[in-house]
């Protein structure tokens, strides 16, 4: 944001064709950050990763995105380590199904930061939805940390409730990697794509490809007892970037 450089907003771009031109549309998608709970101040603002998702259950198209709290940069790891904390909630926002860029209704929180699991923030988050369930792939603790994860949590309708799953996904040590982040899901599921910090370290992140990186076993919907299994994953590296 122009006065203050901390803060970001979900800007716009359309285009006619894929690959350009992209045109920027005169005012953002967001920039504030919804209470959430009665947590929260609407009155902070910043917002980042943004995804979209489409619900062909319903045929419905939402944007997805992370209201930034800790952009107010309080203190500690990531900005917002010092208490009071303030709220990073993943927020789903319903778009036009049309023009996919015009918000319809107010924005639904969906998953907020908990201090006692996810440190200053949760953050980079993606949805699929498989086999009826949904699921939300997101990374919480500080992107400069080994503890910095890939998470995911279920639900089975698409605005909520939430349900943690207890062990991550990803995490430093598994298949030799350190702090993966970002996981992007297929829409079938089978396929996550996410970033590792690199082993050089420093600033550079490392792209992988991984298959199988999501396998439904015991579809039990009366107790919603699905589980993921990430034995077999294989990862090919698809880039780095410093």
């Amino acid at each position: 944001m122009a006065d203050d450089p901390a803060h970001h907003c979900i800007g716009v771009a359309t285009a006619n064709r894929a690959v350009r031109p992209y045109v920027t549309g005169p005012e953002p998608l967001t920039c504030g950050i919804p209470p959430v709970d009665g947590k929260g101040d609407s009155s902070s603002p910043g917002t980042i990763d943004a995804a979209g998702f489409l619900d062909e259950a319903t045929d419905r198209r939402y944007v997805m995105y992370k209201a930034d709290g800790n952009s107010a940069r309080r203190g500690g790891s990531c900005g917002n380590n010092v208490a009071p904390r303030v709220a990073t909630p993943l927020v789903l926002q319903e778009v036009n199904a049309q023009d996919r860029i015009t918000a319809v209704g107010e924005p639904v929180p969906i998953l907020e930061r908990e201090d006692a699991e996810d440190g200053p923030l949760v953050e980079t988050l993606s949805l699929v939805r498989v086999s009826g369930r949904y699921v939300l792939f997101y990374s919480r603790h500080c992107c400069d940390s080994a503890a910095y994860d890939v998470r995911y949590a279920v639900a089975h309708q698409v605005t909520r409730p939430y349900v943690r799953r207890t062990s991550p996904l990803l995490r430093t040590s598994n298949l030799g990697l350190t702090s993966p982040r970002g996981a992007t899901g297929a829409e079938d599921g089978k396929w996550l794509v996410f970033h590792r910090t690199a082993p050089t370290g420093g600033a550079c992140l490392e792209r992988h490809l991984t298959s199988p990186a999501i396998r439904w076993l015991s579809p039990d919907t009366s107790r919603d007892s699905w589980t993921v299994v990430n034995k077999s994953i294989i990862t090919r590296d698809i880039g780095t970037r410093c």
